[in-house]
């Protein structure tokens, strides 16, 4: 199903009222926008410096998703992200601590190897971070019904 219009006047409303409901006034949330994104009916990047965060909505979406319940869920489940950002990224500098590799040979981070060793150390933080952030997450929004 094509999202319209009218479902992306409805997810922004929700997205407010979220906002609103968990304390997230701090955050600047520009109105949504309908993006390609998948798999995700829905998507919150994040600035942190500045607490911005660009909320998109998928350009199809399944009947349930796109129902008015199905678009509170999704405006909820960004805004969880919103609510978890700060526990992420000291959970993301722990793990990250944890999983980094110390070569032989030094630490300079020029060295193309200490480079990409760091970098991959990054990107499986994030992705144990994101795992369970996703995981309170669905535990949050099941306990919500």
């Amino acid at each position: 199903m094509k999202t319209t219009q009218q479902h992306l006047d409805k997810f922004n409303a929700n997205l407010i009222e979220v906002k609103n409901k968990l304390g997230l006034t701090g955050w600047k949330i520009p109105p949504a926008r309908i993006r390609s994104i998948s798999p995700a009916i829905a998507h919150v990047a994040m600035l942190n410096g500045d607490q911005l965060a660009k909320v998109s909505l998928g350009r199809h979406g399944s009947e349930d998703e796109l129902s008015d319940e199905g678009l509170m869920d999704s405006a909820t489940h960004e805004m969880l992200h919103l609510m978890l950002n700060d526990f992420a990224k000291v959970v993301t500098a722990k793990v990250l601590a944890q999983n980094t590799v110390i070569l032989a040979g030094g630490d300079d981070p020029d060295d193309p190897v200490v480079f990409l060793a760091a970098r991959s150390a990054m990107a499986v933080a994030e992705c144990q971070v994101d795992a369970e952030e996703h995981r309170i997450i669905n535990r949050l929004m099941s306990w919500k019904k």
